[in-house]
C-alpha cells in the first residue's frame, strides 16, 4: 500500500520548490495537504500548514486566497501529488531544498517558519505511521483475498 514507489520528476519538483509562490504537496493516501505559502506582505510572513485534501486544484487555490486575503494573488501556484512515503521527501533531497528556500525568504520569522515546517513533517510521518498500522491490523481496510 504505502511502499509502492511512484515515478516522479524530481528535477521538476526541485524547480517548483525554488520558484513557486505557493507550493502544495498533497498526500492522497493520508488525505492531507502540506501547504507552503512563501508570499510576503506588509503584515504577513510566509506560512506553512497542514490542511485536509482539497476537492480540486481550484478549491485549494481559493482556500489559500481566503486564508491570506491581504496578499495579492500568487504569481505561481504548484500542486504536487505525493504518493510516496513521507520520508522520501527527505531521501530525494526535496525537504532540504524546501528548508533552504524558506531560510532564504526575507522574513522576520524564518526560524519559526522552519520549525513549523519540521513540525508538519513530523505530523505527516505520524499520520502515515498510523495509516500503516490500520492497514496491518485491518482497521478501516478490507482484505481482497480472504482465506
Amino acid at each position: 500500500m504505502l511502499d509502492n514507489v511512484i515515478e516522479i520528476n524530481i528535477d521538476l519538483i526541485k524547480q517548483n520548490i525554488h520558484e513557486a509562490d505557493v507550493l502544495t504537496f498533497y498526500f492522497p493516501l493520508l488525505e492531507k495537504s502540506l501547504v507552503i505559502d512563501m508570499r510576503l506582505g506588509d503584515k504577513c510572513d510566509p506560512t506553512i500548514y497542514l490542511a485536509p485534501i482539497a476537492e480540486s486544484y481550484a478549491d485549494r487555490y481559493l482556500s489559500v486566497r481566503e486564508n491570506r486575503p491581504d496578499l495579492s494573488p500568487p504569481k505561481s501556484f504548484s500542486t504536487i501529488p505525493w504518493g510516496n512515503r513521507v520520508s522520501s521527501l527527505e531521501s530525494f533531497g526535496l525537504w532540504e531544498i524546501l528548508i533552504s528556500r524558506l531560510a532564504s525568504l526575507n522574513s522576520s520569522e524564518n526560524s519559526q517558519l522552519i520549525d513549523a515546517a519540521n513540525d508538519n513533517l513530523k505530523k505527516l510521518k505520524s499520520i502515515e505511521f498510523n495509516e500503516v498500522l490500520r492497514a496491518i491490523t485491518g482497521d478501516t481496510y478490507k482484505t481482497l483475498w480472504a482465506k
